[in-house]
């Protein structure tokens, strides 16, 4: 499959989606925004994450990172839309009222980072940082179909899926995974948390994305690293 080799747009607001593992509703992923800089692929992460805490007990975090595709468990990298400043995205995401049960999205069961990537989407779009080229729910089935369709390249070790346009739209619906299944067990990695060098800093343990057996599940867990 042919896509571009890293996010090459200064400027420009990414969701990425890092393959996290198989289970009986589909494949799971970790969602985050990533906003490019003036020199890509350097730019700022903008996710939900539960590292250091229970399972689901998330919050807001924004991370510099020298290049998302350095991440063994990117899979997808899609253009979202174009952005002026990294500083208007953080003050605009960061008041989304993440893990507010009173607050907690209509037909979601629960927040999540991929709900979080969602009412931030929302939150950039009515505050006119961003102009969404679609409805939140089209792109949402889209991200996953387009991960979906990509993931057994990244299996087979091929670098992520980056899409500097908005071809991967047209994927639309097909995907085969559940948007709304939670899994309770699973924790969300603070994802590329990587050094100049582009290597992690962190040892956490999530399974390395390359130890997968056939039936999609994780042979062993390794820590995230290179």
């Amino acid at each position: 499959m042919s896509t571009a080799t890293s996010p090459t747009a200064p400027r420009t607001l990414y969701i990425t989606l890092q393959y996290l593992r198989r289970d009986a509703s589909g494949n799971k992923y970790h969602w985050g925004l990533y906003a490019t800089s003036d020199t890509p692929p350097r730019g700022t992460l903008f996710h939900a994450t539960d590292a250091g805490r229970q399972p689901l007990d998330l919050y807001y975090e924004e991370r510099k990172v020298e290049n998302p595709t350095k991440s063994k468990s990117m899979t997808v990298c899609v253009k979202i839309g174009d952005v002026s400043s990294t500083t208007a995205i953080h003050r605009c995401v960061s008041t989304v009222p993440l893990m507010s049960r009173s607050r907690i999205p209509a037909g979601e069961r629960q927040w999540t980072c991929r709900v979080y990537v969602k009412e931030a989407l929302n939150a950039l779009h009515n505050a006119q940082l961003l102009s969404l080229p679609a409805s939140v729910g089209s792109i949402e089935r889209a991200c996953l179909a387009v991960a979906d369709a990509y993931l057994p390249y990244r299996l087979s070790r091929e670098r992520p899926g980056v899409y500097n346009d908005f071809s991967w739209l047209r994927r639309g619906s097909t995907s085969r995974t559940i948007p709304m299944e939670v899994d309770p067990t699973l924790y969300y990695p603070s994802e590329m948390e990587v050094d100049s060098s582009g290597r992690y800093r962190s040892t956490r343990s999530y399974g390395s994305l390359m130890d997968v057996d056939s039936s999609g599940r994780y042979a062993s867990s390794q820590s995230y690293g290179f």
